[in-house]
């Protein structure tokens, strides 16, 4: 085999190293896309679970002064024998 020979061996090698080399980089700029996308899918539901356990919190808060409330107007009667 003559040096031509060799660095065109070389040459053909290189080139179907550099195609891979640029599929994978294609297929880890999805992946990262992707990822990116998950990301702020979970920020946004983080802010949805926190607006809803706001929420929540200030439901049962009102739940319990309504609880309060109630109990004060209550009738305790005593003393009777069934």
């Amino acid at each position: 085999m003559g040096t031509k020979e060799i660095l065109k061996k070389d040459n053909e090698e290189l080139k179907a190293a550099i195609n891979m080399m640029g599929e994978e980089m294609a297929t880890v700029a999805n992946q990262q896309h992707t990822v990116v996308s998950l990301m702020n899918e979970i920020k946004e539901l983080k802010k949805l679970n926190e607006e809803q356990q706001n929420k929540i919190t200030f439901l049962e808060t009102c739940v319990s002064h309504l609880e309060q409330y109630t109990r004060m107007n209550d009738a305790i009667i005593t003393g009777l024998v069934i």
